[in-house]
C-alpha cells in the first residue's frame, strides 16, 4: 500500500521556508509603511493648521495646537473644540520646534498668524537610515513639506 500526502518533515521544512520568506518581505516593507504614516501625519497636520487658522478667523479668537502623542487637540482657551488623531507609527516620534526652541503648542492669533515661524518633525526612533519629514510653517501658516537624510 502506497502513502500519499506529505511527511512531518516536509511540512516543517516548507514552513521554515514561508515564515523566513514572510520575515525578509516585512523588513523590506518597513520603509514604505513609515513613509505611508509621515505623509499621512503631516498632511493631517495641515489640515488641522488650515481648520485652527479658519476658526481663529472666524470667531475671532485665539486658538492654540497641541500635539499631544497621537493625537492634535484645537483649542479655543482652555476648551477642547476638536481632537484629530494622527497616523504615527510605532517606534516614530512628531515633534514641535519654533523659532530655534521646543514648544509644546501652536498659538494662532485672530487675524490668522502665529508668534514665529517653526516646524514639526517627524522622525524614526529606531536605529535606521530613515529620512526625517519636516513640516515648516511661517507665520502667515503657510506650510510646506520636506524630506531630509
Amino acid at each position: 500500500m502506497k502513502n500519499s500526502g506529505f511527511s512531518l518533515i516536509e511540512c516543517i521544512f516548507a514552513l521554515s521556508v514561508a515564515v523566513t520568506t514572510c520575515t525578509f518581505a516585512l523588513a523590506g516593507l518597513r520603509p514604505f509603511i513609515y513613509t505611508h504614516n509621515a505623509n499621512s501625519t503631516l498632511q493631517q497636520l495641515q489640515q488641522g493648521i488650515a481648520l485652527a487658522r479658519s476658526i481663529a478667523i472666524a470667531q475671532h479668537c485665539k486658538v492654540t495646537i497641541h500635539p499631544q502623542g497621537k493625537t492634535l487637540t484645537l483649542r479655543v482657551g482652555s476648551e477642547n473644540i476638536k481632537r484629530l488623531s494622527l497616523n504615527i507609527g510605532h517606534g516614530d516620534e512628531l515633534s514641535l520646534l519654533q523659532s530655534g526652541f521646543s514648544n509644546r503648542m501652536v498659538t494662532i492669533q485672530p487675524d490668522g498668524t502665529t508668534y514665529t515661524n517653526g516646524h514639526f518633525n517627524y522622525k524614526s526612533l529606531k536605529p535606521n537610515a530613515l529620512p526625517q519629514f519636516n513640516l515648516y510653517f511661517n507665520r502667515a501658516l503657510r506650510t510646506y513639506i520636506l524630506v531630509s537624510g
